[in-house]
């Protein structure tokens, strides 16, 4: 047999195989199997960051809001790591956990009111995050309570979907409400059905927070939430949505979307699959998301550029391959 017969021989046996592979697993599986294997390489990337909020709010940064950005993409690929990888996770969050035992943590009637606005969601949502890994909150609590009054006097001046998660909150903590909160909702972009062509990024960041703030801090709440002309609205404005975005590349407001897709069982939607698809080939060679903005380069000192412009975008992403990974569990 000649070199070129050979050759060819060769080359078929491999496309068969490969096709051979492909119908043996089904995407899903394959899917399953790469989400472990980008969430590590991630991991190695979240171990560089820092996590000192008073560090981080020292260089321009919001530093409780980036703590709890990097709490969660460790929580979000937790179950999937190797033993070896959930002890240093496990170190790592309890470095965090023992931040909040230092009274000098819970600065927030000792902050300017542009510094709390910032922090405020963060501050709650740490707490809740260390109660849902059994860390000691007692005295975060505590400070929570001593910061009431001025959560109240701030609720006025928030946004509709700010009020819902707050309300979110108050509830958890079973803090009394100022005013009701969750009445935010009658002004928002979903109620009003607003024309889905003339929402700006900062627009859709909104709506994908009405929605988190609708499926409660559970994730679990959203169906139940939203009447049937609200899910009709939501499913087409996500769809177009995403559709844009993809156009655009924009991995962060890709992966809010997508996570709002799965809280409203969307999985199974051809758009859904495109963005998966997207932000599984979207991780950076050091294992982020998300790009840098040189339009805030000056903004943000050298040494956090990767809090700054990669951590939320890595957060969100590693988010929805953690939905994907446990719908995937489910089914086996």
């Amino acid at each position: 047999m000649s070199g070129l017969k050979k050759f060819f021989l060769f080359f078929i046996l491999i496309l068969a195989f490969a096709w051979g592979y492909k119908l043996y697993f089904s995407d899903e599986q394959l899917r399953y199997h790469s989400i472990p294997k980008i969430m590590l390489k991630a991991k190695h990337w979240l171990d560089t960051l820092e996590y000192r909020p008073d560090i981080l709010r020292g260089y321009g940064l919001k530093g409780k809001k980036k703590v709890v950005e990097l709490f969660e993409a460790y929580l979000a690929i937790y179950d999937y790591m190797p033993e070896a990888e959930k002890i240093k996770i496990d170190h790592k969050l309890q470095k965090i956990a023992f931040l909040t035992l230092n009274p000098r943590y819970h600065d927030m009637l000792k902050l300017g009111d542009n510094e709390f606005h910032e922090d405020a969601t963060s501050y709650l949502r740490l707490c809740y995050l260390l109660e849902k890994k059994g860390f000691d909150t007692q005295l975060y609590r505590q400070e929570i309570s001593r910061a009431l009054a001025r959560y109240n006097g701030h609720m006025w001046q928030r946004g509709v979907s700010q009020k819902m998660i707050f309300h979110r909150y108050y509830e958890y903590f079973q803090l009394p409400e100022p005013f009701s909160l969750l009445e935010a909702y009658k002004n928002g972009i979903i109620s009003q059905r607003l024309d889905i062509r003339t929402l700006s990024l900062s627009d859709v960041y909104l709506l994908t927070h009405e929605i988190f703030a609708a499926a409660g801090l559970d994730g679990k709440g959203a169906i139940d939430f939203f009447s049937q002309d609200d899910i009709i609205y939501i499913k087409k404005t996500l769809t177009r949505l995403t559709q844009k975005y993809l156009n655009q590349r924009n991995v962060d407001i890709v992966a809010e979307l997508l996570i709002c897709m799965s809280l409203i069982k969307m999985e199974k939607e051809k758009i859904y699959k495109q963005g998966l698809s997207f932000l599984l080939n979207s991780q950076n060679p050091d294992g982020s998301f998300g790009s840098f903005q040189y339009h805030y380069k000056d903004k943000v000192h050298k040494d956090f550029y990767k809090e700054a412009f990669f951590l939320h975008p890595t957060m969100v992403t590693l988010k929805v391959l953690q939905l994907v990974a446990d719908n995937l569990k489910t089914k086996k």
